[in-house]
């Protein structure tokens, strides 16, 4: 405090990187697919890979511990009938993906 004083300037806001998470299978999310998309688009990107039915389960339990499920079609029949997930903006994700309802 005496130092921020004596120059006339204060500390600045730490304000942390914004991370997407991502929960998936390691079929589907490949790290440098991860990286490549890290780097254009500016944010973290944090890969949960499970197993197919640790997944599902995962998903359909713990929705609030990951932004995006990516998955095949016919595995998403538990998570969306429980209400976990929505379908993603249009344009904005691959075709299919989903994300989890907010």
């Amino acid at each position: 405090m005496k130092d921020e004083a004596k120059s006339g300037l204060a500390t600045p806001m730490v304000v942390p990187r914004r991370k997407l998470r991502v929960l998936g299978t390691s079929i589907t999310l490949l790290d440098p697919v991860r990286e490549r998309a890290k780097a254009d688009l500016g944010f973290d990107i944090a890969f949960e890979k499970k197993d197919f039915l640790s997944c599902q389960r995962w998903a359909a339990m713990q929705p609030e511990s990951y932004d995006v499920y990516e998955q095949c079609f016919h595995n998403l029949d538990i998570v969306w009938f429980w209400g976990r997930c929505s379908p993603s903006i249009s344009g904005a994700c691959p075709s299919g993906t989903i994300s989890r309802t907010l």
